[in-house]
């Protein structure tokens, strides 16, 4: 064999133009393909009997091989197959599937033509056609083209072993091995070629792909922007200042914007001077970005006109719902509003009243003076969903001392990073009973800390509203 590899550029031409040479390597080699057919005729019934994309099965594309086979060279006794040595190094016990397996028989068979034909492979159209079906299955999957190469490696040997053990003469193995290689290298290097071809096309597809996503994130990233301007914009920029009430809060977007807000501003409100009233409306909406953002815009504008018209909470969630109903496309919100009126009444502690009603959103937690909790049970329904809603209204007293804390399911709903577990109202509870001494700021500042301790990240899943209402 290494004689072979000797052989000169001029020694190539002059074998590769030996017509005898070439006919006695197709019979050879014919016959090794029938040996191959006889071994793919040793699979399993139902692999032969399989349907092709022809439509006949494959156990009648093999016969149909092998009656090609026997019309050339007559019956002749079946020997092992060199595809038995392939199966068992690289494959194992298991088999090619028949398309694969097809394909490559077919590609064979058009090499072994060559030899018939006197065609190069570079010239054989019908050769190539093959070859590309064939890389077509291959690159499906990247690492079955290097073990494409290492078989073509090996099935090249074990031809050049046919001829070298066949009766010819030494003049005509030294031809046969040469040509027998250059046509395999020759093949080895056109299915490189597709490879790169390949590739090549794939990873511009893939840099026009990334070019793509990357403007489309920009747009995205711009998006987020508007969107987070709208919902800052949401947000009180300061908070009313009152005789009663000192209000402290605390706003944590996630990275996406969420549909977060809430509101604080003294109202009018029959009999009442309208610095002692205070209206607030803690709402979040379903989803996120642009969307979610102007549905909360939406919201805020309508509760700003609905408490100036008629400050009972009923009213307000009903006009909201009322004007919001057909224009969220599938997005709804929770929402709380009230009202804190301040009462004076010399007999105890009790200086005035939260009247709320609330539409799904969590009631606040009401740590009294003497360290007992208040959770009112006042549910409600979503907002945006149907076009009138049921709403119910609460009133709850208050004295000096006494804390509101009003939240999101950011707070409640947040997520250990690890174990997955949710914060839930228990452990908030308990977090917040230990706030009691401090004052707004501190317990705000506290709260949080306490919420990222727990979710064991500074990421969050969820945007985080806090509002604490100290009663003074």
């Amino acid at each position: 064999m290494q004689d072979s590899l000797s052989a000169s550029k001029f020694d190539y031409i002059l074998f590769s133009h030996d017509k005898n040479t070439h006919f006695e390597i197709y019979k050879i080699l014919l016959r090794e393909y029938g040996n191959i057919i006889n071994r793919e005729l040793k699979k399993s019934p139902v692999a032969l009997n399989s349907l092709m994309k022809e439509g006949n099965t494959y156990r009648e594309f093999l016969n149909n091989q092998l009656d090609s086979i026997k019309s050339e060279l007559g019956e002749f006794e079946f020997g092992n197959s060199f595809f038995e040595k392939i199966y068992n190094i690289h494959i194992g016990d298991g088999e090619f599937d028949n398309i694969t397996a097809k394909n490559m028989l077919l590609m064979y068979r058009s090499r072994i033509e060559n030899f018939k034909k006197f065609i190069h492979p570079e010239d054989d159209k019908e050769l190539q056609i093959r070859l590309e079906r064939l890389f077509e299955i291959l690159s499906e999957n990247p690492d079955s083209i290097r073990i494409f190469n290492l078989q073509e490696k090996y099935i090249r040997e074990e031809i050049i072993l046919s001829v070298l053990n066949s009766s010819g003469s030494e003049e005509f193995k030294k031809k046969a091995v040469y040509i027998i290689e250059r046509q395999s290298l020759q093949l080895i290097n056109f299915i490189n070629e597709l490879s790169i071809k390949y590739f090549t096309n794939t990873l511009q597809e893939e840099l026009k792909l990334k070019k793509e996503l990357t403007l489309r994130q920009k747009e995205v990233e711009e998006e987020l922007k508007r969107a987070r301007k709208i919902q800052l914009n949401l947000l009180p920029t300061s908070l009313p200042l009152n005789s009663t009430l000192r209000i402290l809060s605390r706003y944590l977007p996630l990275t996406s914007v969420g549909g977060d807000f809430f509101d604080v501003q003294p109202i009018d409100y029959p009999g009442e001077k309208k610095a002692e009233c205070i209206g607030l409306i803690i709402a979040d909406v379903s989803g996120h970005g642009i969307p979610a953002a102007f549905i909360a815009s939406m919201t805020k504008i309508s509760w700003q006109n609905a408490i100036k018209v008629n400050p009972d909470p009923q009213e307000v969630l009903k006009k909201i719902n009322e004007q919001l109903h057909g224009l969220t496309s599938g997005n709804f919100l929770t929402a709380l509003t009230g009202i804190f009126l301040k009462e004076h009444d010399e007999g105890d502690n009790h200086c005035g009243k939260f009247i709320f009603s609330n539409a799904a959103h969590y009631p606040p937690f009401i740590l009294r003076n003497d360290g007992t909790f208040e959770y009112p049970n006042l549910k409600g329904y979503l907002l945006g969903v149907f076009p009138e809603v049921k709403v119910l209204s609460k009133e709850v007293y208050f004295g000096r001392g006494d804390r509101f804390i009003f939240f999101t399911d950011g707070l409640v709903e947040s997520r250990n990073i690890k174990s997955k577990e949710l914060l839930g109202e228990q452990r908030l509870q308990t977090i917040l009973s230990e706030t009691r001494g401090m004052d707004g700021e501190s317990s705000c500042d506290y709260i949080i800390d306490k919420i990222k301790k727990f979710s064991a990240s500074e990421f969050l899943e969820d945007d985080l509203t806090l509002i604490v209402i100290d009663i003074v």
